[in-house]
């Protein structure tokens, strides 16, 4: 029913809310009008509004899936959500392809914050790793610990992760390499929230073989820029998704967003006028917004505790991901992948 409203108002199905004896389809018309300017997009209790009245709420759907081809607005949008978080918190960035975001190595606020290499990625994952039990454990012996309280109780800033062009990084790992990766990020992406700690993943093509449906899955928020083919669809929004009426349209920055709902929604990034540069915004901090957890140090007890909120069912996706035989199976469907494509 949702497709056939969509075509029939020339609508956006955003929200399907379901009652006995009812059910209530929310559309969003004129997306377009509620398109903002980049000057205007903020990150404030632990929310970002990324069209008029479109919220991702990070804090309590945390985690990022971006996707999207050449010259579809993926990398302005990357920008984007790099300066809305240095504004409040630590920004960390990886870019193995050495390209769009690594430029920003050489200023003042990124020195240390942005790395390239193949090894350099493995310890700022795993760094990663030890900052979100560093957090965990300062909340914890914090003289105002309230059970259940997330970071900014603590008056914490929040502590990004964003990896650009995952799968020319992913995809060079062989089975030991995968498994050092995989230890670290799925806890990353599972345990991180309460501690404030978020995952942004931006790929082109997010299939299997480059990022395991257990890391996909939770990526709550997820993003396509740019035109898709309908497989490029499927693998972004997944298979409950696959009767919405995707509709590639021309335009930079045009997409779809699910802010972690379930649902995709007609997409306008924020829009960037000429007279605005990235990197004459990005020169103006001389620091990331950072606290010391270097006197913090992890105990064994610590990592205990860490491995207690990782349930078995996790340890099986984690074990099942760098098994060999996933890993044999992973480079087979690479190599018969030239055939799937992002348009």
């Amino acid at each position: 029913m949702g497709s056939v409203l969509e075509e029939m108002f020339l609508g956006d199905l955003v929200e399907v809310d379901r009652k006995p004896m009812l059910v209530t389809y929310k559309l969003l018309l004129d997306t377009i009008s509620r398109r903002l300017s980049i000057r205007e997009v903020k990150a404030k209790n632990g929310s970002i509004e990324i069209m008029a009245g479109v919220f991702w709420d990070y804090d309590k759907m945390p985690n990022m899936l971006i996707s999207g081809g050449i010259g579809g607005g993926k990398t302005y949008f990357i920008y984007m959500l790099i300066k809305v978080f240095m504004e409040v918190g630590t920004v960390k960035i990886a870019d193995p392809k050495k390209s769009d975001l690594g430029v920003l190595a050489d200023l003042p606020a990124f020195k240390g914050h942005v790395v390239m290499e193949k090894e350099e990625i493995f310890r700022l994952l795993e760094d990663s790793f030890e900052m979100m039990i560093k957090r965990y454990k300062y909340m914890r012996e914090h003289e105002n610990y309230t059970m259940g309280k997330n970071y900014a109780f603590y008056e914490m800033p929040p502590y990004v992760v964003i990896v650009d062009e995952w799968a020319a990084f992913f995809s060079t790992l062989d089975y030991k390499e995968t498994e050092r990766v995989l230890k670290v990020l799925m806890p990353l992406i599972l345990q991180g929230r309460q501690s404030g700690v978020y995952m942004i993943i931006a790929l082109q093509r997010p299939d299997a073989q480059s990022l395991p449906n257990g890391i996909r899955d939770n990526l709550l928020a997820k993003v396509s820029l740019g035109r898709l083919s309908e497989l490029g669809y499927k693998m972004t929004y997944g298979d409950d998704n696959k009767n919405k009426s995707f509709v590639n349209k021309s335009g930079v920055g045009r997409g779809y967003l699910d802010i972690g709902k379930g649902i995709p929604q007609e997409l306008y990034s924020p829009f960037v006028p000429e007279d605005f540069d990235f990197l004459e915004e990005f020169s103006k901090f001389d620091q990331m917004i950072e606290l010391d957890f270097e006197s913090i140090r992890i105990t064994g007890r610590d990592r205990e505790m860490m491995d207690d909120m990782h349930s078995a069912e996790d340890e099986m996706k984690i074990r099942k991901m760098v098994s060999e035989e996933y890993q044999r199976k992973r480079q087979e469907k690479l190599d018969k992948a030239s055939d799937i494509k992002i348009e």
